[in-house]
């Protein structure tokens, strides 16, 4: 009977911490899952570090601009300074984050559109607000469930660490139909991708496109390196 009792309570350890995560997650509305986002967001500003959300206006109106043709009104999109290694990566709410040296180091919008993309392929597989009630801990988790918020200074260093954190690679095909969607070929984002997704971008070249490289260009040149100076100011 102690070996059952002793079992039962490491059982409830283990899993119950991931139920209260569970359906405190699938509870949230998402005016609450977006709050969440800007505050994990909010908090690089709040560091004695480096991290910076870049804000040159004519940058984020060009960003807007790629934005409303890749992904349409659904998401939102950051570009962050200051976090080595960052390529994109997302936050609760549709809050996608864009590295600096990404941006600076792609050739096209073309090729940013496929990492925006495949970003959002990312966001539909796992529900990242699972991942930041982990990183806030069980009783910031019971205070969001029973409050509606969570308690100040819970997410504290949760982007960076996050940021640092590199998102899985898309399928061909799944990444290969949202840009067939957009009448893009995926030739840009295919040699944009780094020699870690070298499978990728050969499955890319080897898979029939729909998109044309004679396709519409999602910026003007003026456009793309306007936004490729969103992080000057």
């Amino acid at each position: 009977l102690g070996t059952v009792a002793i079992l039962a309570t490491v059982a409830a350890v283990l899993w119950l911490p991931q139920i209260l995560v569970d359906r405190t997650a699938a509870a949230v509305p998402p005016a609450m899952r977006a709050q969440i986002g800007r505050d994990a967001l909010d908090s690089l500003t709040l560091s004695a570090t480096a991290e910076r959300i870049c804000a040159d206006p004519e940058g984020r109106q060009a960003m807007a601009t790629l934005r409303g043709r890749v992904l349409g009104d659904g998401w939102r999109v950051s570009v962050v300074a200051g976090v080595p290694g960052l390529e994109t990566a997302h936050l609760p709410g549709r809050l996608m984050i864009l590295g600096q040296e990404l941006v600076e180091r792609l050739d096209s919008a073309e090729a940013l559109a496929g990492w925006m993309l495949a970003e959002v392929l990312a966001a539909e597989a796992h529900d990242p607000l699972l991942d930041t009630l982990h990183y806030a801990g069980i009783r910031a988790t019971f205070a969001l469930m029973t409050t509606g918020a969570l308690p100040e200074g819970a997410l504290t260093g949760y982007a960076p660490r996050h940021f640092r954190q590199p998102s899985p690679m898309p399928s061909a095909d799944a990444v290969g139909a949202r840009l067939d969607a957009l009448g893009q070929s995926p030739a840009a984002y295919a040699m944009s991708l780094p020699p870690r997704a070298h499978d990728l971008a050969e499955a890319l070249a080897d898979r029939p496109s729909i998109g044309s490289r004679d396709a519409p260009r999602l910026l003007s040149d003026g456009e793309w390196l306007t936004l490729q100076e969103i992080c000057a100011n």
